[in-house]
């Protein structure tokens, strides 16, 4: 077994080759299935979601109770992953050829019996004599893993019990879920009766996303830190914002009624949508901080590649990984979510990056920002039902116009650099202090006409000139942040969801 793992941890192969081999090898196993299990083609995206997450959970386990590197176990543990072929193959011998119905195990008054007796009785349906020699199998391979790691047997033991419940969790997700969903949301929704392959699809991709974190951190925990550090986090709460108040948006201008299946369902796109928004960011932050690194030397040198906390090269990659998984994410939510998303990366490219860079033109520039706040807003819009032919014109003019002329509080802060490097933005080209006092003014206007282009009751007018006063006086004092002016426009949206709702 020495020889084994020193020979996969060190193989000279590379980590691609294996993952590839690991998505060969679920292909066959879910191929294998069909004859087995009366599985059907349908399901596959969601096994394969369900490898892919328990293998990054596993993963997680491995390096907390090994301290190996991150890419040394991964070579070992998809190596062992051939073992998953096995099941499907057992059960025809066992059955002389007529398979197992492989089934989750599902809520029920067992449940805690399920897992102190390795999935409980075998009543024919459910975690078939196949898949138990194979979870078995996985627990040998673990132990004589982790002892080889350690030399600690108590610990090697240790790791099996994690493991396990790990496993049980996995294949008892639905019980666990309707746990979740049905005591504090959703109390009379039953999954049992919902077998809903597009349901375990999101929250798979929820549960998958968390745990690529925890991963990343693992692997490389200052470029996780530097990477966080540079999110701008007040950015991605707007836009988070802006879908929300889409959604809500929408729902106070139709009528809006489904089960609590359906709504399960639209609860979890709407986590997968935010994730994908997130990533989507990312991609374009990167991109942008790619782009500006010689303004970023004058005015941002706490940014990764100013500061060199992470490297060139590995940004890039970075950078290909997150728009990889906002395409995959929103394309698992529908074609609204992944067009949308494709768009706003879109945007920001063409907005930061040559040949057209578009940050350079005076004034229009900001319409960039201005446009993809109204394609996320369109989402939240799209999600709950909204048709994009209904989508009222007015709003979208709005925010073309005013949200275009509010967002140049953006380049305030890059004032120094876009000078230095000859960007056109309206602090450049005015001066700071005519141009702060001529945003503080599009700040004004466009909190005035916010109520009526939203369709709010008049009480709400004064309110939301106040917070446009109150947004002139954060952009024109001396020390200026940008950061009371984005928590203003948090709660002026907080402002809108509820005058959309309640009013």
């Amino acid at each position: 077994m020495h020889k084994i793992f020193s020979n996969l941890e060190n193989s000279k192969t590379s980590l691609l080759w294996f993952i590839i081999s690991f998505f060969a090898i679920i292909a066959v196993r879910n191929f294998a299935e069909i004859f087995s299990d009366n599985s059907n083609y349908g399901q596959f995206t969601h096994y394969f979601l369900f490898y892919i997450s328990i293998l990054l959970s596993a993963l997680v386990l491995f390096k907390l109770f090994t301290k190996e590197s991150i890419t040394k176990l991964l070579k070992v543990l998809l190596a062992f992953c051939v073992i998953i072929i096995s099941p499907p193959v057992i059960d025809l011998l066992l059955s002389s050829g007529k398979g197992y119905n492989i089934s989750y195990i599902f809520y029920n008054d067992h449940l805690i019996n399920d897992y102190l007796l390795f999935f409980g009785e075998w009543s024919g349906i459910g975690i078939t004599p196949g898949m138990r020699i194979e979870i078995f199998l996985f627990f040998l391979f673990s132990f004589f893993y982790i002892f080889y790691k350690t030399k600690k047997v108590r610990k090697s033991f240790l790791f099996c019990l994690c493991f396990y419940s790990l496993v049980f969790f996995y294949f008892a997700l639905p019980a666990f879920l309707e746990i979740f969903f049905k005591f504090l949301i959703f109390p009379t929704i039953s999954l049992i009766k919902v077998y809903n392959n597009e349901m375990y699809i999101l929250f798979y991709l929820i549960l998958i996303f968390p745990t690529s974190l925890v991963i990343f951190y693992l692997h490389n925990k200052n470029y996780f830190i530097a990477l966080m550090k540079d999110a701008r986090w007040l950015r991605i709460v707007y836009y988070v914002f802006m879908f929300v108040f889409g959604a809500f948006f929408a729902k106070s201008n139709f009528e809006y009624s489904a089960n609590d299946v359906a709504n399960l369902t639209l609860f979890l796109k709407i986590i997968v949508v935010i994730i994908a928004i997130f990533l989507a960011w990312i991609f374009s932050l990167i991109i942008n901080n790619i782009t500006d690194q010689d303004i970023d030397k004058i005015s941002n040198q706490e940014r990764p590649l100013i500061k060199k906390t992470i490297d060139l090269l590995d940004y890039y990659k970075i950078c290909a990984v997150a728009g990889v998984l906002a395409l995959m994410y929103s394309f698992a939510v529908d074609l609204a979510a992944f067009y949308s998303i494709i768009l706003f990366m879109g945007v920001y490219f063409l907005y930061s990056a040559p040949p057209f860079r578009f940050k350079r033109l005076f004034f229009v520039s900001k319409m960039a920002v201005s446009i993809n706040s109204l394609v996320i807003f369109m989402l939240g819009w799209a999600q709950v039902g909204g048709y994009l032919s209904n989508f009222p014109k007015a709003i979208a003019v709005y925010f073309i116009i005013f949200i275009t002329a509010i967002m140049n509080f953006i380049d305030i802060k890059d004032y120094e650099g876009d000078k230095a490097n000859n960007i056109k933005t309206l602090p450049v080209v005015l001066g700071i202090k005519k141009s702060k006092f001529l945003i503080g003014c599009f700040f004004v206007l466009a909190y005035y006409k916010m109520p009526t282009t939203f369709n709010l009751h008049s009480g709400f007018t004064n309110l939301f000139l106040l917070l446009g006063v109150l947004q002139f006086i954060f952009i024109n004092r001396k020390k200026y942040s940008e950061i009371p002016i984005l928590l203003t426009g948090f709660l002026s949206i907080l402002f809108l969801v509820i005058g959309v709702v309640f009013y």
